[in-house]
């Protein structure tokens, strides 16, 4: 094999959470595309309204927020002081800033809400109805929430990630999605109903989808939905366990990252993703030996590859340097990770002793510049 840099093996801790990647994350969040500043005009403060940059305010709202309720989202905002769970982000058009005690004078929209594993109930949500300011929704893990409470909150038409992982919001019907017409992330991973997916809006400007994870919830008739209605997704995630063609990716031309089932990368599914332009990461779960010589034919198009082998539910996988070499002919690999009772073997990547690790990351320093 030529041109191989070293390889780094990072073995996680056992008592941590190793991530599955490549995996879908929030990297489209408002933590990451705005900066934070302490409240800055609160009741009492006879110095200027400043905002970011150092401007004072001068108490005109800006075009694009006159159609704001400015009462209904201080109202909301005093019932979220109260109800103490989470953490709440202002803004005013110029910057974002924490929500505390006492509010600020000026007029703000509540920018965005946190509140993921805290117990969170329909009737809870409920409270910020009428907030159309709203850019980012993270509720995850929070079992007793429902599509019921999310509809009670109405049209959010700046709303642009969307966390609902571990609720009840994806064991009815998605069609309160309609709402949010700028939504980018939608994470729905968890339980859900039966073929859910099918009842998934228009998302024109979504980038990044992560389906329920209870078996069935997607399905043929769901991931044509997706294909239909979601043209600009960049990234995926199919964890449902269905069997089902991933034939319709073909039409996501836009399409650079999947994480699926290694039983639904049949030939069919390879060939689809080699035909897209963009696509260069790949996540499998559970992968087996069949899979493995598939990846061939993706030799030339993948940077990222992720492997994990949750439980051991495939004793027998990858149980010798045959199934590895076949890695070695990615040539523009750049970043292999590995999870879960997966055996390394590392003689047929780099020629080094064989290495058995239960999770590790292996990280090429540069592209793979030649085959075995």
């Amino acid at each position: 094999m030529r041109g191989l840099a070293a390889i780094m093996i990072k073995i996680y801790d056992r008592g941590l959470a190793a991530p599955a990647g490549p995996r879908i994350s929030e990297s489209n969040s408002s933590e990451n595309r705005t900066k934070h500043s302490t409240n800055p005009t609160a009741e009492g403060d006879s110095n200027p309204k400043t905002v970011e940059g150092g401007h004072p305010t001068d108490g005109r709202e800006p075009q694009e927020l006159q159609d704001i309720d400015f009462a209904a989202e201080r109202a909301a905002a005093e019932r979220l002081l109260k109800l103490k769970k989470g953490i709440v982000s202002l803004g005013n058009g110029k910057t974002t800033w924490e929500m505390t005690e006492p509010l600020p004078f000026e007029p703000f929209f509540i920018s965005s809400v946190q509140m993921a594993i805290s117990d969170v109930t329909d009737e809870e949500v409920a409270m910020l109805a009428g907030c159309r300011g709203l850019i980012e929704l993270r509720l995850h893990n929070n079992p007793k929430l429902t599509a019921a409470g999310l509809k009670t909150l109405g049209p959010l038409p700046r709303l642009e990630s969307l966390n609902l992982a571990e609720t009840a919001c994806a064991r009815e019907s998605l069609e309160f999605i309609s709402n949010y017409p700028r939504l980018t992330s939608l994470f729905l991973a968890g339980g859900g109903s039966q073929k859910v997916l099918s009842t998934l809006p228009p998302c024109p400007r979504l980038t990044i989808l992560e389906t329920p994870w209870a078996d069935g919830t997607v399905g043929d008739q769901g991931l044509q939905t997706i294909a239909r209605n979601c043209p600009q997704l960049t990234q995926l995630t199919l964890l449902d366990g269905s069997d089902y063609s991933l034939a319709p990716l073909a039409q996501l031309q836009k399409l650079r990252q999947l994480h699926c089932s290694g039983k639904q990368l049949n030939d069919a599914a390879i060939a689809a993703l080699a035909a897209l332009p963009d696509f260069d990461s790949l996540g499998i779960e559970v992968p087996d030996r069949a899979v493995m010589q598939r990846l061939g034919k993706l030799d030339q198009k993948l940077r990222e590859l992720s492997m994990r082998n949750q439980l051991g539910l495939s004793p027998e996988l990858l149980a010798d340097a045959a199934d590895w070499q076949v890695i070695t002919r990615c040539t523009q690999l750049e970043r292999l990770t590995i999870l879960s009772l997966i055996a390394v073997d590392a003689t047929a990547l780099a020629g080094r002793g064989r290495a058995a690790a239960t999770q590790s990351v292996l990280c090429l320093r540069r592209p793979l510049a030649g085959g075995a």
